[in-house]
């Protein structure tokens, strides 16, 4: 053990007059880790106003994020706990201790409202902020922890790149409770010093810095859990137990309790309202697709590592299930350093790091065993911990990844240090020695840097300035609607959807009825939303509707705020017969003869409003609208043929009628009573056609299969396509 003792040496506490000079060398140390990760993450950041876009609209987790800074902020600053809301899913409410709201983040989303004098958009700088300073912290952290237990230059340096822009955190970029990561190295650091040196001051913060955890991220549970399983590895070691006893002797047992105490005090807020809150267990299939694939360790991916380009791309195509390289990759030089450091002469801390690294690895590969395309269904040690409370409750196993890669990182500190030794000097010589640590950390630095869009700077639509004092639904009502969370930033007002990590019985029923409600397209669809108590209707910008589902909202007496003009305005024939309206959402190009399969993501972009995700034999129609988008390059008259198969169901359902129109004018109705797969033909006159085209499909006989006692299905099912194409007529 004596290689243990000098690697983590009982240092005495600097003298007063160096006091100065150890604070002065952390700021600096923090600024240039600064400086280092706004160069890396710097479109993340600038401009401070921005948010990604996505399909015309803000990025749905990026409104959720936002929300949560604004919705902290306001709750804590009102005297209200920011755990429990009717703000969101109103009238049922949420409890939020499942959802991870970062409220750790209260005191900068304060300070960037107070300097910013309340400016509407403050909650969005403060996102940036956060995710600059996210990775600031990884960094930094990571360093210091790695400079504690005795590696310093290089071997803190590169490891603490390497994991601060890993895969993993790159992915995730726009999650300000992953970004929250920087809790795994600061709370390692902070246990590290209470072992080395057990004062009082030691253990106050080791406890203070573990209880925050909660606060900000669910990397807190990991963080519990290795930490547990971490000390009763080193109890397993006869000298460790005789160490361990000695230092837990020194800050004395009153001392110690009370330290606990202050740990259990500062998580009981958050205990209280997780322990009382009532969600929906994930289902297997989400531990599944949220489980690191077995190759993705290895094989990076073009977008996320541009460095290696199209070189690993075929193999990348390959990891159709699980999560691949795009979040899981560890990257060479980390896994390089790794390798060279596990096989060093022994070190005892260096062997439990790699145990610990390749245990967490395992977890994060969830309860079977993924390879490329292929989920073996070999049972994993997930599909033990996937039943323990809070485990239960995760849906994502491939954070363990995060734990992991820390623990890697330790053991590359620890190749690094057989590089700079004199027993690294048989293989290499001085000149190649003194080259080869630089190279490493350009190579570890160009492999985590991928290229990121500029944001535009947003602001929220003005119409949303007409919303009343009261509630609102926003439709199409979405069950994870991330718009509706950023628009409520700016109007205040109680929404009926939200975007919450889990949801309770009640608020997925309340969505249900809404969504059922909107599906419908009855006339008095308004007047039934202001009787459940909304008083105003945002609809969605991003939705293009048929007009089954547009019609009713004609009819509304509460206020109708319309964001989706400029989005289905081009295909008001009325309004502008040549399509020259100016678009905000693409419509894609459809040549003639060219055939679209529905059960391929191809179908996606020229689908409106709906319609299902891909299943493997097509998509169905979920609403008794639905709408398809497109633009022919020339104007001939056209033959439209589909193969499709209506929902059927004896006794109650005997045809589906579906009346079909093209840019609002029919052009013809099909009753269809065969339940099985056929092909149907429409023509297409050309006076009919635009430039851009709005084919809408009005399923009156659709229904839900729950509401036929037909098992849990909750989507108004018409009809299932299978392709559709649109041919010249013949003459």
């Amino acid at each position: 053990m004596s290689d243990a003792k000098s690697r983590l040496p009982a240092t005495k506490n600097p003298p007063a007059s160096g006091v100065t000079i150890l604070v002065l060398h952390k700021l600096i140390g923090f600024c240039f880790c600064l400086l280092f990760s706004f160069g890396i993450v710097y479109h993340h950041v600038v401009p401070l106003s921005g948010v990604p876009i996505e399909a015309g609209v803000p990025a749905y987790d990026t409104g959720q994020m936002i929300w949560d800074l604004w919705f902290v902020n306001e709750s804590i600053t009102h005297g209200h706990s920011p755990y429990r809301t009717t703000l969101v899913f109103y009238p049922a409410g949420a409890n939020l201790s499942h959802h991870t709201i970062a409220v750790g983040y209260f005191p900068i989303t304060l300070i960037v409202k107070l300097f910013t004098r309340g400016d509407p958009r403050y909650p969005i700088y403060a996102y940036h902020l956060i995710i600059l300073l996210g990775f600031t912290l990884i960094l930094y952290f990571t360093f210091l922890a790695l400079h504690e237990w005795g590696f310093a230059g290089w071997s803190a340096a590169i490891p603490a790149v390497a994991y601060a822009f890993s895969s993993f955190f790159k992915e995730h970029a726009l999650h300000i409770n992953q970004l929250a990561g920087f809790t795994i190295p600061f709370c390692a650091l902070c246990l590290t010093r209470f072992y080395k040196r057990p004062s009082w001051v030691n253990a106050i913060t080791c406890a203070a810095a573990f209880a925050y955890a909660l606060y900000l991220t669910e990397f807190a549970l990991y963080i519990y859990s290795v930490t547990a399983f971490f000390v009763i590895g080193l109890l397993t070691i006869r000298e460790q137990r005789k160490i361990i006893r000695e230092k837990f002797r020194l800050p004395g047992l009153r001392r110690l309790l009370v330290a606990i105490a202050l740990f259990a005090m500062l998580i009981a807020p958050y205990a209280y309202y997780w322990l009382t809150d009532s969600v929906i267990q994930p289902a297997r299939q989400e531990l599944s697709a949220f489980s690191a694939n077995l190759l993705g360790f290895l094989i990076p991916n073009r977008i996320q590592t541009p460095l290696y380009d199209g070189l690993f791309s075929r193999l990348d195509q390959k990891l159709t299930v699980g999560i691949g390289g795009h979040e899981v990759f560890i990257g060479f030089p980390l896994l390089l350093l790794a390798v060279i450091g596990a096989f060093t002469p022994k070190n005892n801390y260096l062997r439990i790091a790699g145990l610990f690294a390749v245990l967490c690895f395992v977890l994060s590969l969830g309860p079977s065993l993924k390879i490329a395309g292929i989920d073996t269904g070999l049972p994993l040690p997930y599909a033990l911990v996937m039943n323990v409370p809070p485990f239960n409750a995760s849906r994502s196993p491939v954070r363990f990844v995060v734990i992991g890669l820390f623990f890697l990182a330790i053991v590359a500190a620890g190749g690094i240090e057989w590089l700079k030794s004199q027993e690294a000097a048989r293989f290499m010589n001085q000149r190649a020695r003194q080259i080869v640590l630089p190279a490493i950390l350009v190579w570890t630095i160009v492999e985590s840097y991928s290229f990121v869009a500029a944001q535009k700077p947003y602001s929220p639509p003005k119409a949303i300035e007409s919303i009343t004092p009261g509630p609102v639904l926003n439709v199409p009502p979405i069950l994870n609607d991330g718009l509706a969370c950023l628009l409520q930033v700016f109007h205040g007002q109680p929404i009926a959807t939200g975007y919450l990590a889990r949801m309770s019985e009640k608020q997925i029923s309340q969505y249900v009825e809404l969504k059922q409600l909107f599906d419908r397209g009855d006339d008095d669809f308004c007047r039934k939303a202001q009787m459940r108590g909304y008083q105003n209707i945002i609809v969605a910008p991003n939705y293009v509707l048929a007009p089954a589902l547009s019609k009713p909202l004609a009819h509304c007496e509460i206020p109708l705020v319309d964001l989706a003009r400029g989005t289905t305005a081009e295909f008001d024939t009325s309004k502008a017969a040549d399509g020259s309206l100016l678009l905000t959402v693409g419509i894609p190009h459809l040549d003639y003869g060219r055939r679209i399969d529905f059960a391929l993501d191809e179908a996606q972009e020229i689908l409106g409003y709906g319609w299902s995700g891909r299943e493997p034999s097509g998509r169905w129609t979920v609403a008794r609208g639905a709408a398809i988008k497109f633009q022919l390059g020339e104007r001939k008259p056209g033959v439209l043929r589909f193969r499709a198969a209506p929902f059927l169901v004896s006794g109650s359902i005997e045809n589906q009628t579906v009346s079909v129109a093209l840019n609002h004018r029919s052009i013809g109705t099909l009753v269809m009573r065969d339940p099985q797969p056929g092909e149907y033909t429409l023509s297409i006159p050309v006076e009919v056609l635009r430039r851009w085209n709005l084919l809408s499909l009005d399923l009156e006989s659709a229904e839900a299969p729950k509401n036929l006692s037909l098992g849990n299905d909750i989507r108004l099912l018409g009809i299932r396509v299978e392709w559709i194409q649109i041919d010249i007529a013949e003459k």
